[in-house]
């Protein structure tokens, strides 16, 4: 709220709602399922988790993706992205969760987050869904769990991913 000088971000995610509160050196995340919120770390906490080698669950998958386009370097590049990446290339990873990371990555919250904004979050979120988009399709490869739908709308989304972005940076200096 205003009198906080927090701000209040309200947004749908695959039938789960997410609310995003914080100023500018601090977010906490909550997924809303249920009528009930469940509160996601915040950064620092998920970097404290993700360097103990804290193994990858459904629910640390969210969390990942909700975190994918930190402006840490160091979480974002360093943590982030390499559990994800392993993860998804895990004899361990489902098909279900080969849809909700798909889901999640084609939404707004992924590849076409702010669309057309230069903002750091923005920019290293929509890179770094492209990239974990990448290592999904070479999972599906080998294991074949995307449907055909799935890449046909896939294909369209990159196309219009690819008309739309105008800053393509895949990191941010300072």
């Amino acid at each position: 709220s205003r009198a906080t000088g927090k701000r209040c971000l309200r947004s749908q995610r695959n039938g789960q709602r997410i609310r995003r509160e914080g100023d500018a050196t601090l977010h906490r995340l909550f997924l809303i399922q249920g009528g009930e919120d469940r509160m996601v770390r915040t950064e620092q906490e998920l970097k404290e988790l993700l360097q103990q080698n804290e193994s990858v669950t459904p629910a640390l998958l969210d969390e990942l993706l909700l975190h994918i386009g930190s402006t840490d370097p160091e979480l974002r590049d360093g943590l982030i992205y390499p559990q994800l990446a392993t993860y998804i290339a895990s004899e361990s990873f489902t098909i279900e969760e080969a849809n909700r990371l798909f889901d999640f990555l084609l939404s707004g919250h992924g590849l076409m987050y702010r669309m057309g904004t230069s903002d750091a979050t923005a920019v290293l979120t929509r890179s770094f869904s492209a990239l974990a988009l990448a290592e999904l399709l070479v999972m599906d490869k080998s294991r074949h769990v995307l449907t055909q739908d799935q890449l046909d709308r896939l294909s369209n989304y990159l196309q219009t991913y690819l008309k739309q972005e105008r800053d393509v940076r895949g990191f941010i200096d300072g």
